[in-house]
């Protein structure tokens, strides 16, 4: 089951979005998700709020995997970092940072200064080098 837009696997989602309901629904979690919609291609990454999360391009010869990985998003193009920003979740906040990336990381239109958490919401529109992605929040 695919796109015929953009080629996402769509069942591949929708178990994801399955297991995820499954997950919360046996820890009773009611924190916070978070879901980044990769703008360009139209794909989604669930975010949950057990660990920080990096956001990055992938380098295997340096063993970096980010856990949002941009390289198939256009990242290396999109002057994407390896270790480009975090998302780090802190009871009902949720916060983003650059990690000293080369490009910037800006949110809503505003340069972040690097290593300086700031407040993520329901809407927020990041940018990764040219990279724009969305910020979604759901219960769990």
């Amino acid at each position: 089951l695919f796109c015929q837009e953009c080629g996402s696997n769509l069942q591949e989602q929708q178990d994801t979005e399955t297991a995820l309901d499954k997950m919360a629904t046996a820890q009773g979690n009611t924190s916070p998700a978070l879901r980044l919609i990769i703008l360009s291609s139209g794909r989604s990454v669930d975010i949950l709020p057990d660990r920080d999360a990096f956001i990055g391009r992938r380098d295997t010869a340096h063993g970096i995997v980010p856990d949002v990985d941009l390289t198939d998003d256009r990242g290396l193009e999109g002057g994407v970092s390896r270790r480009h920003a975090q998302i780090s979740f802190q009871g009902e906040q949720v916060y983003l940072q650059d990690l000293g990336s080369t490009n910037g990381t800006l949110l809503n239109c505003e340069l972040l200064s690097p290593f300086l958490p700031r407040p993520l919401h329901d809407g927020d529109e990041l940018r990764l080098g040219n990279v724009s992605i969305r910020a979604e929040f759901y219960k769990m």
